[in-house]
């Protein structure tokens, strides 16, 4: 562990801070009702990142260490369907980039990494404030959902759902 510590040190001496890092080359953005998922294309995954969620401006902040912007070309929309995407942001900051997802209302999400090729998916869904529970009596509800969400984050929400009340 030492060995490898010293050698990472040597070569950021060396080499300077940009030997480790990646390429943002594309973004791609598919819409859906009630969901828009964006794939940020990469030449390898960020030594390390972050995600938060702002509910007062629906914004989702990744923060990639040690990645560059190298998006030279406009962002791809696969659909034309409105999805809960209302814009996207870029800033190079503390040596990495830091991409902002700012939603149209509301939003719950997911990010994970691929690889082969190198990516990073966000998942952005609307919330589940459309649905409607009411008690049948102190031991069963039942719950109505009015929404045209993919039945994809609906099987999330169930799960969900599931895994939390055990």
């Amino acid at each position: 562990m030492i060995r490898r510590t010293l050698l990472a040190v040597l070569a950021t001496t060396i080499l300077g801070n940009t030997a480790f890092a990646g390429d943002l080359t594309a973004v791609r953005i598919s819409n859906y009702d009630g969901t828009s998922r964006i794939v940020l294309d990469l030449t390898e995954l960020p030594l390390s990142w972050t995600k938060s969620y702002n509910d007062t401006t629906n914004t989702v902040t990744l923060n990639l260490a040690n990645t560059n912007n190298k998006v030279n070309q406009s962002i791809d929309r696969d659909t034309n369907q409105k999805g809960v995407l209302k814009g996207i942001g870029f800033t190079t900051i503390n040596g990495g980039l830091q991409v902002k997802l700012i939603g149209n209302q509301d939003i719950n999400y997911h990010a994970f990494t691929l690889s082969k090729p190198e990516r990073l998916v966000v998942d952005m869904f609307s919330d589940y404030s459309q649905k409607t529970t009411r008690n049948i009596n102190d031991s069963i509800q039942i719950s109505k959902i009015k929404s045209t969400v993919q039945k994809v984050s609906f099987r999330r929400y169930l799960w969900w759902l599931v895994m939390n009340r055990l």
